[in-house]
């Protein structure tokens, strides 16, 4: 997908692969996750002194890796964990730690990361336009020829963020919440970043077949917004992303889409600010009515003269209060949300928000008021796509 801008002499581009945590394995959660850290790696190429000898080490450290997943004897476990620390001592003799990144920064590109969302995973870099030939060749490099190496020391960047991610209370309230929204799909039964026992739990070679799986030609995107000219990057990228060996697009795994039977009430515990979440499951994002809601979200906050901006937060009835659609691509929910204000209870800013829905659902908005939601909306929209990187999102 390709928008060329000549406004300035450099290029966003997005991968994006089409497969996140809705697809992990439900006794291997948080798989697509470590994937897209264990891509950060290097290949047979980059990222190692000597492949060779550094390649048996590796196999030997998946072999081991996957006689503990399969172990339930504690002691046996123990003793596997200690020969996968000698074996990764041995191979990072070989391994140069970063260098896709040091390689990537010497050459002037920023924004080098990526993220894993339920329904995706996506690869993102900023790079001058001459540098556009490395870019693809170290890419196409990276999906054909990866090497999953020191595993052992990124599981511990994986579980610190799943640490601090248990100790957020914005994280808790909203896991707590898409569990009723979706107790039977994947969007609410699994966290992107896994559960604590698979996180304790890695199977090396389980990653290693989900890459395989899901990471084919057919199941990604290549996206390009900046300075190039389509019929110069066009054949540059056939030479070399081109080149990624097809395979089968995975079919998407069948998923329960059944949702709360009425109404759920619940409470999470943290040391914060009280906060109340009022969720409605509402539609897919490919659904016709997604846009009829993104209107309806925009009448209720559009962060200055929503019906929530004006009657709850300018009118100081609560101390910050709003709304927001999260639509994925099976199913979706329309979320309200306020944080009382000092002296206020929950049950009280609760009901201020169900006062504010029944005004929309009652029609308490105008015409104008539709007609100026979406200039703004327009408005908006058209002055991101000044910039290369809103571009590169919508496609």
């Amino acid at each position: 997908y390709l928008s060329p801008d000549h406004e300035a002499p450099r290029i966003t581009a997005w991968i994006a692969v089409r497969t996140g945590s809705r697809n992990d394995p439900p006794d291997c959660t948080g798989l697509a996750h470590y994937l897209e850290h264990m891509l950060f790696k290097g290949t047979q190429r980059l990222g190692t002194t000597d492949w060779a000898k550094e390649r048996p080490l590796e196999e030997k450290i998946e072999a081991l890796y996957e006689r503990r997943f399969r172990s339930t004897d504690p002691i046996e476990r123990a003793r596997l964990y200690r020969e996968i620390d000698k074996a990764n001592v041995a191979a990072s003799a070989y391994a140069v730690p970063n260098e896709l990144d040091k390689l990537y920064n010497r050459l002037g590109f920023d924004g080098v990361n990526a993220f894993t969302m339920n329904d995706g995973t996506v690869f993102i870099s900023n790079f001058p336009r001459n540098r556009a030939p490395v870019w693809a060749r170290v890419e196409s490099d990276r999906f054909t020829h990866p090497v999953l190496r020191l595993f052992e020391p990124e599981l511990e960047a994986v579980y610190e963020e799943k640490n601090r991610s248990l100790d957020h209370p914005e994280q808790g309230l909203w896991e707590a919440l898409t569990l009723r929204a979706y107790p039977k799909h994947p969007y609410g039964t699994q966290t992107t970043l896994g559960s604590v026992e698979h996180l304790k739990n890695p199977s090396l070679k389980r990653v290693r077949g989900y890459f395989h799986e899901h990471y084919v030609p057919g199941n990604m995107a290549v996206v390009l917004a900046g300075d190039f000219e389509p019929a110069a990057i066009l054949p540059l990228l056939e030479k070399t992303l081109g080149r990624i060996p097809a395979g089968p697009v995975p079919p998407q795994p069948p998923a329960d889409l059944a949702g709360p039977k009425g109404e759920e009430r619940f409470e999470v515990k943290f040391e914060a600010e009280d906060k109340v979440e009022i969720a409605w499951r509402a539609t897919a994002n490919t659904d016709p009515d997604a846009d009829a809601l993104a209107v309806l979200d925009m009448l209720m906050d559009n962060a200055s003269a929503g019906i929530i901006n004006l009657d709850l937060v300018r009118a100081q009835k609560v101390k910050s209060a709003g709304s927001f659609p999260d639509l994925l691509n099976d199913a979706g929910i329309w979320v309200v949300w306020a944080v009382p204000k000092t002296g206020q209870t929950p049950e009280e800013a609760e009901a201020l928000l169900k006062a504010s829905v029944e005004k929309l659902k009652n029609g308490g908005f105008t015409d104008d008021d539709l007609k100026a939601v979406v200039t703004n909306f327009e408005v908006g929209e058209k002055r991101a796509l000044e910039s290369d990187e809103a571009r590169v999102q919508r496609m």
